[in-house]
């Protein structure tokens, strides 16, 4: 045994099996690559830490402007919203820092209450982008219902097209965590915890990127709304996603949300 080792020492030059071992590898992970085009979020994380590659960076800026009006008065850049004590208003700019394009990028904002109002074009917004309501809650009824509906999760997509280096795109969100008696409350979940997606191609192949995003200087915004008691009937529904989506029906009770929205009449509110 050890002249069969020994003999193999002598006969092989090192620099060679040292090179062939490092081409077996590379041919490794190419064809690792190449099977697995869409890579999960931990998968990628490794390609980034061994320095195959680093994902283009999107940067993520989320405000409160500050920006007031008189009680009442009608907004003319919000459509002539009347506004209101309690609204604020948080605006959402969304940039490709980085050298190469991005696309499939979609944004998830959870509101420090629910949406009142969104502004998507002006001085202060605008972009080629979507704005969807993450889930939707269908209200149905024999009686006449004076009822408002308040979306409180927001997604921003950029589906159809890419985000191109240095481009960016922004929107406004007008808020409030002032609610009547038998209002809606739909995704409710003021957390200051938000995620940005987004893929690119690097030598033919897809990634995927997946980023929570938390900014510290909004904490004691979100404390405040979840000191709130939104007292009334509450559900969890399933999307088809398989993610769960929170409904409220405030101040008002019953066996589920249905029956709870069913007592508000416009009699009864």
């Amino acid at each position: 045994m050890k002249g069969r080792i020994q003999n193999f020492v002598d006969n092989h030059d090192w620099t060679d099996l040292l090179l062939g071992a490092v081409i077996g590898a590379v041919i490794g992970l190419l064809l690792t690559s190449f099977a697995t085009p869409f890579l999960n979020p931990h998968v990628t994380r490794f390609y980034e830490d061994t320095g195959y590659y680093s994902a283009p960076p999107v940067s993520v800026e989320i405000q409160e402007t500050g920006e007031y009006h008189p009680i009442n008065s009608s907004v003319q850049d919000f459509d002539g919203l009347q506004w209101q004590s309690d609204y604020s208003v948080y605006r959402i700019q969304i940039r490709n820092d980085g050298q190469k394009a991005v696309d499939q990028l979609e944004f998830t904002w959870r509101a420090p209450g629910c949406v009142v109002y969104s502004n998507t074009d002006g001085p202060t917004a605008g972009g080629q982008f979507t704005l969807d309501d993450r889930g939707t809650y269908g209200i149905f009824s024999n009686v006449s219902l004076d009822t408002d509906r308040y979306q409180c999760t927001k997604v921003i997509q950029v589906i159809e097209g890419e985000l191109s280096p240095d481009e960016s795109l922004a929107v406004e969100f007008v808020t409030t965590s002032d609610f009547d008696r038998c209002d809606v409350l739909i995704d409710l979940n003021p957390r200051n915890q938000h995620l940005l997606e987004y893929s690119w191609e690097k030598n033919g192949i897809r990634f995927d990127e997946q980023r929570p995003v938390h900014p510290t200087h909004l904490k004691s915004s979100y404390q405040e709304v979840q000191n709130v008691t939104f007292v009334g009937t509450r559900e969890s529904l399933t999307m088809s996603s398989g993610e769960h989506i929170h409904s409220f029906a405030v101040g008002v009770r019953g066996d589920d949300l249905q029956d709870a929205v069913k007592k508000c009449s416009n009699a009864s509110k």
